[in-house]
């Protein structure tokens, strides 16, 4: 199977987002053909190798249909395409209507837009906010079906109105890249494994250690 996997993010730096895309590409190409189309980011050394189509206006990345992408994506002719949830934009819907297509949700997308908006009153993301809220259902209505990280947000009310075909499947993690910070002693049964990104606060990880 010939897999396009598209992502509306920055491959600027080696984060928990583009960790958990080197690992689905991985693993998909024992099997399958995959290639990764970046939307939007123009990184010259990239964590993970990707056709990348740089654009910087905020309104051109709404309006403006990207032909290049578009040509490389008719070359590539894949199977399906899958794609972390991003907010609509004119490329999204045409590929959508060409393409079978599967959305990865990762969040409640309505709820993280209005707290980033809450947290951060500006312009650019009001404008966010009310464009998601407008076009979602676009987006949503598109899609072949949905791959959920969590119970929660495949059952909420605002992904279940679209009736689509969906399964759950955590964020994946491949324990042989990480050493352990404590060692366990052989008698003793790994009880708790805690997986996370840093700087992030309300994870507790200074009380999970000294448990």
């Amino acid at each position: 199977m010939r897999i396009a996997y598209l992502l509306n993010y920055s491959l600027d730096k080696e984060d928990g987002v583009i960790r958990k895309v080197k690992t689905q590409i991985r693993e998909w190409n024992k099997q399958n053909e995959v290639q990764l189309f970046c939307l939007f980011s123009d990184v010259k050394n990239p964590p993970v190798p990707a056709k990348q189509y740089p654009c910087d206006n905020f309104l051109e990345k709404k309006i403006r249909l990207n032909k290049e992408f578009i040509d490389d994506l008719e070359k590539f002719s894949p199977d399906v395409i899958y794609m972390r949830y991003t907010y609509w934009n004119i490329t999204l819907g045409y590929i959508q209507k060409k393409y079978k297509n599967i959305i990865e949700l990762n969040t409640l997308d309505n709820e993280e837009f209005l707290l980033n908006f809450t947290k951060q009153k500006s312009v650019k993301n009001l404008i966010k906010l009310i464009l998601n809220y407008c076009f979602r259902g676009i987006v949503l209505t598109r899609a072949s079906g949905f791959v959920g990280v969590t119970n929660e947000i495949i059952t909420d009310k605002s992904i279940m109105k679209f009736k689509k075909k969906n399964i759950v499947i955590q964020n994946p993690f491949d324990l042989s890249t990480c050493s352990f910070r404590k060692e366990i002693v052989k008698s003793q049964r790994l009880a708790l494994f805690f997986i996370g990104s840093p700087n992030q606060d309300w994870h507790g990880v200074d009380i999970i250690e000294l448990i």
